[in-house]
């Protein structure tokens, strides 16, 4: 009971403290978190999360305070004394034991890395991926004039009011408009085409996707016009009916030929519109779409025009921009709500915020199991070194140079982050695919997130294991027999 005493206060005082400073990092560590993973929740620890963490670590005090003391009454008094400390390292048994579950922790470690490489790139993919458009400088928001007008002609009428007063503000370059907004998540789609009277793939299906946008579409959005023309203002009710096609749709059903000039018309309707112009691909309804055929008509020509979207090309701060827009709104009509305003990039981001928040809780969980791991394998190494203090001492008296000590630990160490890389890389394989409908851009065996991680973890091993490393090679013969 007197060994129990001791060893259970020595567990509570370390235990205790780890508790305080873990306490004042969980305070920290939950707030960076959720700000810098956008979650707009507080994640900050209450007392039942204290009361939680607390009981854990006084069970785990409770538990290593008595394993050690199970194994020491277990041996002989008379053994305990003639037992060296040379002899004393070289239980098999319990080195053994602790190698393995080093490997396990490093086979974790190597997975959460895994895992986090994929969600991080995944995330970098979705950011940089090429939209077709220039977002920045761009600002959107819907209006809805279903009460205020009753034909087709007095909605024309009262968008090019709007757009004529939100091209005149300060700060606007260009303004357009769209009925379904891009990375809204919404479509308009059509079930058959018509090029030049006939199925340009002859017996197979035709599908095209199609947005109603306002005048110089293309330029205010900062999209590339390949061939022809961008729409203008002269394209109205009663000019001849236009319409604007992407690239995929020229490849598709053109066989890549320029198709300014040739007539489309969809299956089973009678309005013939020519192509004027090709648009380079650029993404409708989320970063993550493939590209599709695409039509572009202009809303003059077409009927039941309802609620549309603003797009505002801008040189200077958004909010202000929104602002003047939202002025010129309550001016036209002091009852027409601005539709949920933001920037274009905010609007593209917004789909993708669960990826945000996935990624940067994986990369911050992660780094975490790293640190652990490190921690867990320095304390081992620190152990051992200091355990084989005069054996060490020994082989240094035998002529033992630095460099072969050096190497003698960190063998050591660089065999159980092998061993743990080994069991590690089939698991992280296994939950890369488990990852499979989360990835964009990658597959879940990606060769350049798994060298990374297996780099991580040799590099963790590594910086862990210096510090012993060159404490057993810096040991005084002299000093290291005398501990004998």
């Amino acid at each position: 009971m007197r060994l129990f005493r001791q060893l259970l206060a020595e567990s509570c005082l370390i235990v205790g403290v780890g508790c305080g400073l873990g306490w004042i990092f969980a305070l920290w560590a939950t707030s960076a978190l959720g700000g810098w993973a956008d979650l707009g929740f507080s994640l900050a620890p209450d007392r039942l999360v204290l009361g939680v963490a607390l009981g854990i670590s006084l069970v785990a005090a409770l538990l290593f305070s008595l394993a050690p003391l199970g194994v020491a009454v277990r041996v002989p008094a008379g053994l305990a004394l003639k037992t060296g400390a040379p002899a004393a390292s070289q239980d098999r048994r319990r080195v053994r034991g602790r190698r393995v579950v080093l490997a396990l922790q490093m086979a974790v470690c190597l997975t959460l890395l895994v895992g986090a490489g994929l969600l991080g790139r995944t995330l970098r993919n979705l950011e940089t991926v090429n939209l077709g458009i220039r977002p920045g400088g761009l600002v959107v928001f819907g209006i809805n004039p279903q009460q205020k007008v009753h034909s087709d002609q007095e909605a024309i009428r009262f968008y090019q009011g709007v757009l004529d007063r939100m091209r005149g503000l300060p700060e606007v370059q260009g303004a357009t408009l769209m009925q379904n907004r891009i990375g809204a998540g919404w479509s308009s789609n059509s079930g058959g085409i018509l090029i030049d009277g006939a199925n340009p793939l002859g017996d197979q299906p035709t599908h095209v996707r199609v947005n109603l946008v306002g005048p110089y579409y293309i330029s205010t959005l900062g999209g590339t016009l390949m061939f022809g023309r961008d729409f203008d203002d002269t394209d109205s009710d009663t000019a001849p009916g236009v319409i604007i096609v992407n690239q995929t749709f020229a490849e598709q059903y053109l066989a890549g030929a320029n198709p300014v000039g040739h007539q489309f018309a969809f299956a089973g309707g009678k309005i013939q519109r020519t192509i004027v112009g090709v648009m380079a691909d650029s993404k409708y309804t989320g970063v993550r779409e493939s590209d599709r055929p695409m039509a572009y008509l202009p809303y003059t020509q077409m009927t039941g025009i309802s609620a549309l979207n603003v797009e505002l090309r801008t040189s200077g701060d958004p909010s202000v921009v929104l602002a003047d827009a939202r002025r010129v709104l309550r001016e036209t009509d002091p009852d027409l709500p601005m539709l949920r305003p933001m920037t274009q990039q905010q609007q593209i981001d917004e789909p993708i915020s669960d990826e945000r928040l996935l990624g940067r809780l994986a990369m911050f969980f992660g780094l975490l199991a790293a640190v652990l791991v490190a921690t867990g394998l320095y304390g081992t190494l620190s152990y051992r070194v200091s355990r084989r203090t005069a054996e060490i001492g020994v082989r240094v008296a035998f002529g033992a140079r630095r460099g072969e000590i050096l190497w003698m630990v960190l063998r050591e160490s660089l065999g159980v982050s092998l061993a743990g890389v080994v069991i590690g890389l089939p698991a992280a394989v296994a939950a890369g695919g488990l990852l499979r409908s989360m990835l964009f851009g990658l597959e879940p065996a990606d060769p350049l997130t798994l060298v990374s991680a297996v780099a991580g973890i040799t590099l963790v091993a590594l910086g862990a294991s210096l510090i012993p490393a060159r404490r057993a090679a810096s040991v005084d013969p002299i000093v290291a027999l005398r501990c004998e």
